[in-house]
Parts: C-alpha cells; structure tokens; sequence
C-alpha cells in the first residue's frame, strides 16, 4: 500500500514521495508484490489526520476496506496496482 499524507510536519510529502519510489521499485523486483493505490483512493474519498499522522476513524475504515478488496482482488493473481491511477 503506498503511502498518503497530508503534508504535516511527522510525514511530509517528500517522505512520502521517497517512500512511493521505494515501494514501486521493490514492486518491480517482486512479481507477487501488488500495490494499493492508497494515496489516490484517500484523496479520492476525503480521508483526513487526527494528529497529522494518524487517520481519523472513518479513515482507518476505508483503509481496512481497500485492505480487504485488494486482497480478495489480487489473492493468486501476482502483481497489479489496486485503486486510483495517479499516486
């Protein structure tokens, strides 16, 4: 699941453009790895920060349902990004 954030001080946005890169090129390392677009479908869905680090309640669900989706999507099927285009 790649990363999102809202720019705050804890996670910055080029920690999280660093860490994006990192996972993408892990990604390509590892046919089984599957990528969640998390950082589209947060934007997408207006996930906010309690604290500028830790997602409000209604955004840990949305989380644990892209969690869940992606799983029963990709479960066999190697490696594919799951969510927004665009992350």
């Amino acid at each position: 699941m790649n990363t999102y954030s809202s720019g705050g001080d804890r996670f910055t946005r080029p920690k999280e453009r660093w860490f994006n890169r990192q996972l993408r090129k892990v990604a390509r390392e590892h046919d089984n790895l599957t990528i969640v677009n998390w950082s589209g479908i947060a934007r997408a869905r207006g996930v906010r920060f309690e604290d500028g680090l830790h997602y409000r309640p209604k955004g840990r669900r949305i989380m644990a349902e892209v969690i869940a989706d992606a799983l029963n999507r990709t479960a066999g099927t190697g490696n594919s990004e799951v969510g927004a285009p665009g992350a």
